[in-house]
C-alpha cells in the first residue's frame, strides 16, 4: 500500500501544475460542456496510459531514444508548432463568434455569439486531450521516470499500485476541474467565455513558443 499512496503524492504534484492541459481542460468545458471537458481528460488519460506502458515494457529502448541528443528538439518542435496551432484555432474561432455576436446583437437570441457548439463530435475532443499531452516533452520524460522508478524500486505487483495511485488522483483532480468549470459556466455570460477562449489561445501559444525557445 505504500507504493500506491507514494503514487497518489507523485500524482497530486502533477495536478497542480498549470500547464497547456489545464487550459484545455478548463476552456473545452465552459465553451462546450462537462461531456466535452471529460472527453478531453479522458485523451490524457489515454495518453498517459500508453506512455507508462510503453516506458514500464520498452525501457530500455525508450531510454536510448530520450538519450538521443535529436530527441528533445524534435519533440520540441513538433509540440511547439502543435500547440501554437491549438492556439491560433482558439482566438480564430473566438474572434468569428464574437463577430456573429455582434451581428445577432438585439435578435432576442439568447446565446448570440453561438460559443456552444453541440455538434463537434466527441472524439475530436478526445484526440485534443491526446495530442496535447503527447506532443508535451513532459510527459515523455515524466512517464519514463516513474516507469524507472517502478522497475528498480518496486516488486511488480507494487509498480502496478504506484502507477495506479498516480492515475487515481489525476482522474479524480482533472475531472473535477472540468465539472467546477461546467459548474461556474452557467453564472457566465457567453463574452466572457470567448474572452477566456482568446486569452487561452494566446497562453497556448506561449506555450508553444517557450516550448520552441527551449529546444532551439
Amino acid at each position: 500500500m505504500n507504493a500506491y499512496i507514494e503514487g497518489i503524492f507523485l500524482g497530486l504534484a502533477l495536478s497542480v501544475m498549470v500547464g497547456p492541459l489545464l487550459i484545455a481542460l478548463v476552456s473545452t468545458s465552459l465553451e462546450y460542456g462537462q461531456k466535452a471537458g471529460l472527453f478531453v481528460a479522458l485523451g490524457v488519460w489515454l495518453s498517459d496510459m500508453t506512455c507508462f506502458g510503453v516506458a514500464y515494457f520498452g525501457i530500455g529502448k525508450l531510454v536510448d531514444v530520450i538519450a538521443n541528443p535529436n530527441f528533445e528538439l524534435y519533440v520540441g518542435i513538433g509540440g511547439g508548432i502543435v500547440l501554437t496551432i491549438f492556439g491560433l484555432v482558439f482566438i480564430l474561432g473566438a474572434r468569428k463568434q464574437m463577430k456573429l455576436g455582434q451581428l445577432n446583437v438585439g435578435q432576442g437570441d439568447k446565446d448570440p455569439a453561438g460559443y456552444m457548439n453541440v455538434d463537434k463530435p466527441m472524439y475530436v475532443h478526445m484526440f485534443k486531450g491526446v495530442l496535447i499531452n503527447a506532443v508535451n516533452p513532459f510527459t515523455i520524460i515524466f512517464w519514463s521516470g516513474v516507469a524507472s522508478t517502478a522497475i528498480t524500486d518496486k516488486t511488480e505487483s507494487g509498480a502496478l499500485l504506484f502507477f495506479l495511485g498516480i492515475m487515481t488522483v489525476l482522474v479524480l483532480l482533472d475531472s473535477l476541474k472540468v465539472l467546477m468549470a461546467d459548474r461556474v459556466k452557467s453564472r457566465l455570460e457567453s463574452g466572457f467565455i470567448l474572452k477566456f477562449r482568446l486569452v487561452s489561445g494566446v497562453a497556448l501559444i506561449f506555450f508553444g513558443v517557450v516550448m520552441l525557445v527551449r529546444v532551439l
